[in-house]
C-alpha cells in the first residue's frame, strides 16, 4: 500500500477529498460511533461484503440512530463489521464506512440519495477492504479456507544466505462469494485499491497491479478508463474515448448481469455509479440500461446462453424472481432492456462492428421522434426504477410463423452467413421462421431453404410463441416482437436468412414497450 501510494499515479487522483454524509469513527479502546461528516475531510476505509440472508442484524435506522451516535458495544455488531473494525484500526485509519450504518435502514428516501454517491463513496476511499470470502456478515472473514494441516516447505535459496523460499500447494485465486453479488461489482469497479479477503489467500489490487498472498503478481490495465478519477474532464468529446467508453461498458455490463441480487429491482442502482462516469463521456441520454447514442446495438443484446458454449456461461435466461424483498410479479425495465431478465447477457461490441455501424445503410431503423428515441424523462443514469420506458422507432416490421422442424435439419444443408453462430447455440436454441403472409399451399410447394426467412431465438424460451413480429434492426439482424395493443414488446432477437425478406417495404411507428 505505501509503495502505491509513492509510486502509482493512477492510484492516487482522488474524485475529491469529501467524505460519505456518515461514517463510523473506531478510534482505539473506544466504542464505535456514528459520525456526521459535515465537510469533514480525512482518510476512511470503505467495506464491500455480502449481507448475507440474516435481517436481524444491527443496523441503523431511525430507532437506532442516538444510539449509534453516543457509541455502540461491538459485541452486537456483526461478525464481518466487528472484524473490519479491528482491520481500520490495525492499519491507523479513523473512521470506516459500512453501509448497514451510514445508510439508514428502512428508509426508501435516504437509500435513493446515498446510493447515488457510491463513486463518491468507494473512489475517495483510501482503501477499499473485501471480505470476499465471506457469504453472510455473520460468519467473518479473516480466516483462509486452507488446508492447515498441510504445511508450506523452507527451502535455503543459497548456502552463503539467511533467504529461504516456501513452496507449499497452490492457492486458489477465487475470490469467493463477493463476485457473485451485484452491488460488489461496482464497489470493486470504483474503488482505487483494496485489499481483498480471497477464498484461499489475501490479494492486494489496485489500478496499476494485483498482488497475492502467494506471490504472484500482475500488472494491471493502466489503458485510460471512464472509471479513473478526472478522465471526463480532458477527453470529453474525444470520438476515440468514445469509442472506448462504451466498449468498456458492453465489457462491464457482460460481467454485471452475470451476478445476482437480493432485490431484483436494484438492478438500475447497482450499476447507476458507473452509468453516470460514463456518462461524462458519452453525454447520451441513459435509458433503461441503454445509451440512446448507441441505441442500436443496445438493442441487440443477447442472452449470453444463447451465443457461448462454455458450461459457465449455460445458465438459462428467465424473467426476474421474486425474492424475500420483492413480491411476483416482478417487473423491473421494459421488455427491450437487457435488465428485463435475470442471467448473463452479452453485448457483441469489436472495431468491425463499429465500422459497421456507421456505414450508410447498415442500421435499419431510426428515431422516431426526431433526434430522440423516447419521450419518457425518467429514464436516465440517476433513475434508479425504471419499470416502463418506451421507445419510439421507425422501422420495417414483418409477420413470421414457426416452422415445426428442428433447425440442426436445416443447418446441415449448406453453409450459412451466421455459421459461427450455427457453432455455438443456434442448434439448441434456435427457432425457423417462415413469412405469415405467405399462404400455406403456397409454401408447400417450397423446399425447406426457399421457406426459411430467419432464425428466432427467444429470450425466455418459455414463452415461445409460434406467431412472432421482426423489426429489421441492422444489416442481417433483428428483434422478435409480439404486439400488446397498439404497442409492441420485445419477445427474442433473430438472425436473417432471406435478405431480400424486407426489400421494398414501408416503414412503421414501432412503440416499444
Amino acid at each position: 500500500m505505501q509503495e502505491c501510494r509513492e509510486s502509482h499515479k493512477l492510484c492516487n487522483i482522488p474524485r475529491s477529498r469529501k467524505m460519505p454524509t456518515r461514517v463510523i469513527t473506531v478510534d482505539m479502546n473506544k466504542q464505535p460511533r456514528l459520525l456526521i461528516t459535515n465537510g469533514l475531510q480525512e482518510p476512511y476505509i470503505a467495506l464491500s461484503y455480502c449481507w448475507g440472508p440474516a435481517t436481524d442484524t444491527f443496523k441503523l435506522t431511525h430507532g437506532t440512530k442516538d444510539q449509534l451516535l453516543a457509541g455502540v458495544d461491538e459485541a452486537k455488531l456483526a461478525k464481518t463489521h466487528q472484524e473490519a473494525i479491528s482491520f481500520a484500526r490495525g492499519l491507523g485509519v479513523r473512521h470506516i464506512w459500512i453501509d448497514t450504518f451510514c445508510i439508514i435502514q428502512g428508509d426508501a428516501e435516504d437509500w435513493a440519495v446515498e446510493s447515488k454517491l457510491m463513486s463518491q463513496v468507494f473512489g475517495n476511499a483510501a482503501l477499499t477492504v473485501v471480505a470476499a470470502r465471506s457469504a453472510d456478515s455473520r460468519d467473518g472473514f479473516p480466516s483462509a479456507n486452507t488446508d492447515s494441516s498441510v504445511s508450506s516447505v523452507p527451502i535455503p535459496l543459497y548456502p552463503s544466505s539467511n533467504d529461504i523460499l516456501y513452496a507449499g500447494i497452490t492457492r486458489s485465486k477465487d475470490v469467493g462469494p463477493v463476485s457473485t453479488r451485484g452491488w460488489c461489482f461496482q464497489e470493486q469497479k470504483l474503488s482505487n485499491r483494496s485489499v481483498i479477503f480471497g477464498s484461499e489467500q489475501l490479494v492486494y489490487s489496485c489500478r496499476m497491479w494485483t498482488v497475492w498472498e502467494d506471490g504472484e503478481n500482475r500488472n494491471g490495465n493502466a489503458a485510460p478508463s471512464f472509471l479513473l478519477p478526472g478522465f471526463s474532464h480532458w477527453s470529453a468529446g474525444l470520438e476515440i474515448n468514445r469509442e472506448a467508453t462504451l466498449k468498456e461498458w458492453y465489457l462491464n455490463l457482460i460481467h454485471f448481469s452475470e451476478r445476482k441480487l437480493s432485490n431484483p429491482y436494484d438492478v438500475f442502482a447497482a450499476i447507476s455509479s458507473v452509468a453516470k462516469l460514463a456518462q461524462d463521456i458519452l453525454a447520451s441520454r441513459y435509458l433503461a440500461g441503454l445509451w440512446e447514442g448507441d441505441i442500436v446495438r443496445g438493442l441487440l443484446w443477447k442472452p449470453r446462453c444463447h451465443v457461448h458454449r462454455h458450461k459457465l456461461f449455460n445458465r438459462p435466461a428467465t424473467r426476474p424472481q421474486p425474492t424475500f424483498f420483492a413480491l411476483p410479479p416482478v417487473v423491473r425495465a421494459p421488455t427491450w432492456s437487457w435488465a428485463s431478465i435475470e442471467g448473463p447477457v452479452l453485448q457483441l461490441y469489436n472495431e468491425s462492428d463499429s465500422k459497421s455501424f456507421k456505414k450508410p445503410g447498415f442500421v435499419k431503423a431510426r428515431p422516431g421522434l426526431g433526434d430522440r428515441w423516447s419521450a419518457d424523462e425518467d429514464c436516465d443514469a440517476d433513475t434508479l426504477h425504471v419499470p416502463f420506458c418506451e421507445l419510439q422507432l421507425m422501422g420495417e416490421v414483418l409477420r413470421a410463423k414457426a416452422i415445426k422442424i428442428e433447425v440442426v435439419s436445416y443447418l446441415s444443408n449448406e453453409k450459412k452467413w451466421w455459421k459461427p453462430y450455427a457453432k455455438n447455440k443456434a442448434r439448441e436454441h434456435g427457432t425457423l421462421l417462415a413469412c405469415a403472409e405467405e399462404s400455406e399451399s403456397s409454401q408447400k410447394k417450397r423446399q425447406l431453404d426457399e421457406k426459411v426467412v430467419a432464425i428466432g431465438i427467444f429470450d425466455v424460451p418459455e414463452e415461445f410463441c409460434d406467431k412472432v413480429w421482426c423489426l429489421h434492426m441492422v444489416e442481417k439482424e433483428g428483434l422478435m416482437l409480439v404486439k400488446d395493443g397498439e404497442q409492441w414488446k420485445r419477445v427474442g432477437w433473430f438472425l436473417l436468412e432471406r435478405v431480400s425478406w424486407f426489400d421494398n417495404r414501408d416503414e412503421v411507428l414501432v412503440r416499444l414497450i
